[in-house]
């Protein structure tokens, strides 16, 4: 979803591109390789994760929102 200035809404999550669990999630969480696929797999990180073939995403929005790093 792509937003105009007129409508004033913010894109809804899942509308936002994917990033990696390793290495950007685990930089962002300051975690190491082996902690975040652990977490991954239980589905334990902060936010949620999708596993797509044999690698597992996050959505930047709900990373971004954890961190505080929202406007």
């Amino acid at each position: 979803m792509v937003t105009t200035p007129a409508s004033g809404m913010l894109p809804r999550a899942e509308d936002q591109p994917l990033i990696a669990v390793w290495p950007e999630t685990a930089r962002a969480l300051m975690l190491g390789r082996s902690t975040v696929y652990d977490l991954a797999k239980r589905q334990e990180l902060p936010v949620e994760v999708l596993r797509i073939g044999g690698r597992y995403f996050v959505r930047t929005a709900e990373l971004r929102e954890y961190l505080g790093l929202t406007a």
